[in-house]
């Protein structure tokens, strides 16, 4: 059987962290996004929260779009 991978949730505060490096989270929200695109974590959201990340502001908007 395979093993499936561990999900996790992502909610809009995560996208912000990874962007804000004043926050205390930031490096530890960096190293999450990386440990997903290492395929070690499945992530999702929900269609709420991309509404939010669409109604940033430019160059924001496009960067947490894109992440």
């Amino acid at each position: 059987m395979k093993k499936r991978k561990p999900r996790i949730y992502l909610e809009t505060t995560m996208f912000n962290h990874y962007f804000d490096t004043d926050r205390e989270a930031h490096a530890a929200t960096v190293e999450l996004f990386k440990e997903i695109q290492a395929e070690r974590y499945e992530a999702y959201t929900s269609l709420y929260v991309t509404d939010e990340l669409g109604a940033a502001e430019e160059p924001k908007r496009s960067n947490m779009l894109d992440l």
